[in-house]
């Protein structure tokens, strides 16, 4: 036999391990109930029935965000003035979440997001504030983590009881509950904004409603949505807002899964639906139902990234000839 060439039994590997190189990572959609204090986990690709992720120790469990280097899942409970951090484990194919810890407390805290580092940044309401709370060393977040207020209403006007939160690593964009129309219905500020006239630094990226509520990043379009019945769309840098569906009935969080769908939590059906997200035009999409959820209101997608690690492991053996 020559090297590098496939021999016998060890050709038949190939197809598989390619086969598992290219494999989709298997994903959960986590989707919050606050009326029923619980957060669940769906598998996808969906339909899929609920499996309960944490159903003590919640009030009014809203907004979602998964930090997904680090396998750690945030739940704002505005019910109980918190955001608590939940470490995620894989055990036999399940999503399992490990016993919290209080990241931030006393705060009316709706909305949550994180960034590819680790940073955490949320909403205050109450208080008109755009805040993060830097990574920390070790655990999820160390006593030399403080919160540090990036923005606020005394800063600027574009910060009117802010709701959705979204970053990516240089912008942070929020959604507005009011006076949408004039401060705009998303804003955007840079995440480590300048140290002098901050309220220079933030933009209105659309006024299309008076009332936004969730809002996800999908590569450059920024997804959100309004308080009846709509989702739109928008290039994250601002421009034409698309509608992309009127059909829904109380549309809350949404959440990319990293590759082309996007998924949103529709409150009033009690159902998240898909569609495709990452498009280089937004346009008016299809909504396609994968689960159900009674008074679904946050959403993450969580993807297994020691299955991500293994699939680009096999795919480099089979590539060098290793397996050959």
């Amino acid at each position: 036999p020559c090297p590098g060439c496939a021999c016998g039994g060890d050709a038949m590997l190939i197809p598989l391990l390619v086969a598992l190189a290219w494999a989709q990572d298997p994903s959960w959609v986590v989707a919050s109930s606050p009326r029923n204090g619980r957060v669940v986990a769906f598998k996808m690709p969906g339909p899929s029935e609920p499996h309960t992720l944490v159903e003590t120790g919640l009030d009014r469990p809203e907004g979602l965000a998964a930090d997904l280097g680090r396998m750690i899942l945030y739940v704002a409970d505005p019910g109980a003035r918190v955001v608590l951090g939940f470490p995620l484990t894989l055990v036999n194919d399940k999503l399992m979440a490990d016993e919290p810890e209080t990241v931030v407390d006393n705060v009316d805290c709706h909305w949550v997001a994180v960034d590819s580092v680790g940073n955490l940044f949320y909403s205050d309401e109450l208080t008109n504030r755009i805040v993060k709370l830097p990574v920390p060393e070790g655990g999820l977040r160390g006593s030399d983590s403080k919160p540090v207020t990036l923005y606020t209403a005394d800063d600027t006007n574009k910060v009117s009881a802010p709701a959705g939160i979204a970053v990516d690593n240089f912008m942070v964009l929020w959604t507005n509950k009011q006076l949408g129309t004039q401060a705009g219905s998303v804003a955007a500020g840079y995440s480590t904004p300048p140290s002098s006239d901050k309220g220079a630094a933030v933009r209105a990226v659309s006024t299309v409603t008076d009332r936004a509520y969730g809002i996800c990043l999908a590569q450059d379009n920024a997804i959100f949505t309004g308080s009846e019945k709509y989702v739109f769309g928008v290039r994250k840098t601002g421009g034409v807002v698309a509608l992309i569906s009127d059909t829904l009935q109380k549309p809350r969080g949404c959440a990319w899964d990293g590759e082309g769908t996007v998924y949103v939590a529709d409150k009033g059906s009690g159902k998240i639906f898909a569609f495709p997200g990452s498009v280089q035009t937004i346009t008016k999409q299809r909504m396609v139902k994968v689960a159900e959820l009674e008074d679904v209101y946050g959403l993450a997608v969580v993807v297994s990234s020691s299955w991500r690690h293994f699939t680009a492991t096999v795919a480099a053996l089979v590539v060098s000839g290793w397996f050959l």
